[in-house]
């Protein structure tokens, strides 16, 4: 269980201080509910079920330097593989996204980096569910690695994928 104060990652919320746990009514029910502060929206505030598995198994404690370390390591090592169909490629996105698959979200990124490269190469369009998915995906992992990294944005797709470029496997 978290507690006040605790930083969390959630879903696409990104980062999160955890501003306490709360008794709401909301239509003469009463429940306890984590009030959730999204570190780069102050006012922003998110509230999560505290008896709700399917939405508090989205809270995961955020990662320390060696984990994000080991992470990008277990990325670099994975192999690459394109998805060809959009529809299954969707569905892919979505599953990684609810999940908060962090390594995951990595290689689809990587794989994605290549994508728009070879794109631009043909003279081709990315796909708009390809280019949401890679900002959206960006945008979790770059909250979680700026927030304990202290990166700055231009700095963070360099920082994932510098050790990789040019050694992709099996990319679109």
């Amino acid at each position: 269980m978290f507690q006040k104060n605790d930083i969390i990652t959630y879903g696409t919320a990104g980062v999160c201080k955890i501003a306490g746990i709360i008794e709401k009514s909301f239509a003469g029910v009463s429940r306890s509910y984590y009030e959730l502060i999204p570190v780069n929206s102050k006012n922003s505030t998110v509230f999560v079920p505290a008896d709700n598995p399917a939405l508090t198994e989205k809270m995961h404690p955020i990662l320390s330097e060696e984990d994000i370390c080991a992470l990008l390591h277990s990325a670099l090592s994975q192999e690459l593989v394109w998805i060809p169909d959009e529809s299954a490629r969707k569905q892919y996105y979505k599953e990684i996204l609810d999940r908060g698959d962090r390594l995951a979200l990595l290689g689809a990124i990587r794989v994605l980096h290549q994508y728009h490269k070879d794109c631009q190469a043909q003279g081709k369009k990315v796909h708009v569910c390809d280019e949401r998915f890679f900002k959206d995906a960006q945008r979790i992992l770059y909250d979680e690695f700026s927030y304990v990294l202290h990166l700055d944005r231009d700095q963070f797709l360099t920082y994932i994928l510098s050790p990789s470029e040019g050694n992709e496997k099996n990319h679109p």
